[in-house]
């Protein structure tokens, strides 16, 4: 070894700056102002040949595909892509790692810029992706929503083989369901809600329960639907097997018409200037 080598070896060991000899801090292996000065070298230095080291690198890109090798290691590549399966898998690896990890401290994930909390993406970089979109051909959204489903599928059937939940990937408390407990619970409030607000909005604005058409006055269907539900519900009545299904269904017959009775009686009384409730 030379002396070169055995000096900067030394140095480092005792805790020492491998420049200039003087004490560092921490674990780095120069004080802070050789390590300016270096900065301040390798800025000049990378913006002066940024262009050259960029065509360079295309350059080489570009000619290791061209020879049916890995564009990153330079190797044998039989898959047909730009990377070998062993660079292809540690690059989405560091992706993973990193997105993951800009997610947990809550920044962007794209370019660690911060953005505000429940948000993935900054304003720039949402921005970005919505051109990439909508640049994409109808083929690649295709493929792009096939190998997303391709890989949920797997993440499903990953999770459910392992015991945990498919949904969120949890412990199951309750191992008669398929999901915890939490997910069962978020989607029952989330199909009440929606389907609550569609059918409420759909009344309030008289408009079909099963389709968009304008409702009968007094209805929450429209002419077709309307008899169709009529149709099925006196084919129901008339081929019930069973006495206790001909009552039940005469029953909620006769409820549904007094309920409609009502509501007709205090609209009425609305009109007129009474209340709704008691008629004074």
């Amino acid at each position: 070894m030379s002396y070169n080598t055995d000096r900067y070896y030394y140095r480092k060991s005792h805790g020492l700056c491998v420049d200039c000899g003087e004490p560092v801090d921490g674990d780095r292996v120069c004080c802070a102002k050789c390590n300016e000065r270096k900065n301040a070298k390798s800025a000049i230095y990378g913006k002066e040949h940024r262009e050259e080291r960029n065509k360079k690198h295309r350059e080489k890109r570009a000619m290791r595909l061209a020879m049916g090798l890995c564009v990153d290691c330079g190797k044998e590549n039989h898959n047909g892509k730009a990377l070998c399966d062993a660079c292809s898998e540690r690059k989405n690896k560091q992706a993973r790692e990193r997105k993951a990890y800009l997610k947990k401290v809550g920044r962007c994930t794209c370019c660690g810029a911060e953005v505000p909390k429940g948000r993935r993406l900054c304003a720039v970089c949402h921005l970005k992706e919505i051109e990439r979109e909508e640049r994409r051909s109808q083929e690649e959204k295709d493929r792009i929503n096939k190998r997303k489903r391709q890989l949920k599928n797997e993440k499903y059937k990953e999770r459910k083989d392992n015991g945990l939940c498919p949904s969120c990937g949890g412990e199951i408390d309750d191992k008669a369901y398929a999901t915890c407990s939490r997910c069962r619970a978020r989607r029952r409030t989330l199909w009440r809600m929606n389907s609550k607000n569609t059918d409420s909005m759909k009344k309030e604005n008289g408009i079909c329960l099963w389709c968009d058409d304008p409702a009968v006055p007094g209805r929450c269907y429209c002419d077709k639907h309307l008899q169709e539900h009529r149709e099925s519900a006196a084919y129901a009545r008339k081929f019930a097997k069973h006495d206790i299904i001909r009552k039940y269904l005469d029953a909620s017959a006769r409820e549904a018409k007094w309920k409609r009775d009502k509501r007709e009686g205090r609209r009425v009384e609305r009109e007129e200037g009474l209340n709704g409730k008691c008629g004074q």
